[in-house]
C-alpha cells in the first residue's frame, strides 16, 4: 500500500483568519489511476486539552472527592454554547506542556501542581481532512490563584463538576465535544490506576 502522489502545490482556498484555513490538492491514486482533488482543512498543528481537578489535598492520582475544571463557551461550528475541557494553541515558541499550563490559568484563574501527558503523541481530530491535532493532559491539584485573563474574543465561564457529575453529563451527551471526551476517558484511565 502506498500514499497517492501530490500533483503540484496544494492551492489555498480560503485565508487564515484564527490560523485557519482551506486548502485544494490534486492527488494521483497509483493503484487505480484515478487522478481526483481533496480539500484538507488546517489550522494551528497543535493545541491543548487539560482535565484539570480540583486540589482536595490527596497528594497522589486519585479521584476522591475532586471536581473537574471545566469551561462554557460559544462555538461558532456548533452555533452553540459548549462544555468542555480547557486547553488552547501554543504561541511563541511554546511547549505544548507550558501552553497547557497558561490556557488553564489564563482561561480559569486556576494553577496546577502536577501535569500528566496522557498520549506519548498528539491525537487528530479528524485524519482525512484536518491537519490539526490536540495533546491531551490531565491536571492535578489545580488551585484557584488569580482571576481570568481572556483574549479579546473569548468569554468563557468556568464550571465545576464532580467527577461522577461530568462522566454523567458525556454519557447524556450534555458533553459534546469531542477532544473533551477522549481527554476525559484517558484521564480517567490514568486516575483508575489502569
Amino acid at each position: 500500500m502506498r500514499p497517492p502522489v501530490k500533483l503540484g502545490p496544494p492551492k489555498l482556498l480560503f485565508g487564515t483568519l484564527y490560523g485557519k484555513s482551506a486548502s485544494i490538492q490534486s492527488f494521483a491514486n497509483e493503484r487505480t489511476k484515478t487522478i481526483y482533488d481533496y480539500v484538507v482543512f488546517g489550522g494551528p498543528p497543535l493545541t491543548t486539552v487539560v482535565f484539570a481537578l480540583t486540589d482536595d489535598g490527596v497528594r497522589d492520582l486519585q479521584i476522591g472527592n475532586r471536581e473537574v475544571i471545566a469551561v462554557k463557551q460559544f462555538r461558532h461550528g456548533a452555533d452553540d454554547f459548549m462544555l468542555e475541557l480547557p486547553g488552547g494553541v501554543p504561541q511563541d515558541g511554546e511547549t505544548d506542556r507550558q501552553n497547557a499550563q497558561k490556557e488553564l490559568l489564563q482561561e480559569t484563574g486556576y494553577s496546577l501542581m502536577r501535569l500528566v501527558e496522557l498520549t506519548p503523541s498528539p491525537i487528530y481530530f479528524d485524519p482525512a481532512s484536518w491537519t490539526t491535532a490536540f495533546q491531551p493532559f490531565l491536571a492535578d491539584g489545580c488551585s484557584k490563584d488569580s482571576g481570568q485573563n481572556l483574549d479579546s474574543t473569548e468569554d468563557i465561564e468556568v464550571v465545576k463538576v464532580p467527577i461522577p457529575e461530568w462522566l454523567r453529563l458525556i454519557e447524556d451527551g450534555e458533553v459534546r465535544d469531542a477532544k473533551s471526551i477522549v481527554t476525559t476517558h484517558l484521564a480517567m484511565s490514568v486516575l483508575r490506576g489502569r
